[in-house]
């Protein structure tokens, strides 16, 4: 009876009309906390984009999956290694580029949807699907097994990577200034929020970490105020993982290219021999002063200004 007079009275339309309010603003809020995680840049002028990047245009490549168009570069070496590179929120993964020139491997840099040339709109459910499906289109199409990849995640990227890593048993995974989840991240950064109900996008390499096979190579940044160590000091890995924290280091002098390709590749240099111990925990003093940063100084700026935003 109740039933029945609540329906004839029109009263039930409130609390529904309350509640669909309610889901409503909480899906605005995600989408526009979405737009503080992905920071894409994207070229105004086309030409001139490409233009810049003429020298690596035979390399370019489009890739195709769940309605979107991927833009990267696939630079083949018979009998080498390839190394797949995941950038961060704010980053093209163009930049990498020349710097990635002095390394032997092959490599595979491709942009998140909406970063560069790249279409669609990036959230971690696609950026993940679209990450297994090139990785394996590109190895079926150059005859590689898993075992014959290393992935490398620089920031957000390593979110990504380490995902990838948990499904494909590939040769290594090398993380840079790593977090064990984006959520912990941003729980840090804004501690009086409610982070888990705002925040759309989790990716919780604390949960995938245990299920990577390969070795693990980490590279913290002792100094960093977005993505503190102790993120990094929290990825539990089952295969041999070699933490190296650089003290008094922040995120820009960290990601140098020196001490990527020093945990990328097997060398002499002060940071691959530190990481042959477990654990490994070396001050910035001990290591060779990079003779170039990964990142432009302009760029450097702005990407570490935007990834302050929400944990990049």
């Amino acid at each position: 009876m109740n039933l029945l007079r609540i329906l004839k009275t029109g009263t039930w339309k409130i609390p529904c009309a309350l509640l669909l309010a309610g889901v409503l603003a909480l899906a605005c809020v995600q989408c526009s906390v979405r737009s503080l995680v992905y920071l894409p840049p994207q070229p105004k002028d086309k030409t001139a984009y490409l233009e810049k990047r003429a020298a690596w245009e035979p390399h370019r490549r489009t890739f195709h999956h769940n309605g979107a168009k991927l833009s990267g570069w696939l630079i083949e070496k018979k009998g080498q290694p390839l190394l797949v590179y995941y950038g961060g929120n704010a980053m093209d993964i163009s930049m990498m580029l020349p710097y990635l020139d002095r390394f032997p491997h092959a490599k595979l840099l491709v942009n998140y949807r909406g970063y560069g040339l790249s279409t669609g709109s990036p959230t971690e459910q696609d950026i993940m699907g679209d990450s297994l499906a090139i990785l394996d289109s590109v190895l079926k199409e150059t005859g590689r097994t898993p075992d014959d990849v290393i992935l490398v995640g620089q920031s957000l990227g390593s979110g990504v990577a380490t995902q990838v890593a948990s499904v494909r048993h590939v040769k290594k995974l090398v993380l840079l200034v790593p977090f064990d989840s984006l959520l912990e991240t941003a729980r840090g950064l804004f501690p009086y929020l409610p982070v888990r109900l705002l925040l759309p996008d989790h990716f919780r390499s604390d949960l995938a970490a245990p299920k990577v096979a390969c070795p693990v190579s980490i590279l913290a940044a002792g100094a960093d105020e977005v993505i503190p160590p102790h993120h990094a000091k929290r990825l539990r890995c089952n295969a041999p993982r070699h933490l190296i924290e650089l003290r008094q280091v922040s995120y820009i002098t960290c990601l140098s290219a020196s001490s990527v390709q020093g945990v990328c590749i097997d060398s002499a240099s002060p940071l691959q021999a530190a990481s042959r111990s477990p654990q490994s925990t070396v001050s910035s003093s001990s290591l060779t002063t990079p003779s170039r940063s990964i990142l432009s100084l302009a760029s450097a700026s702005r990407c570490i200004t935007l990834a302050r935003s929400l944990a990049g």
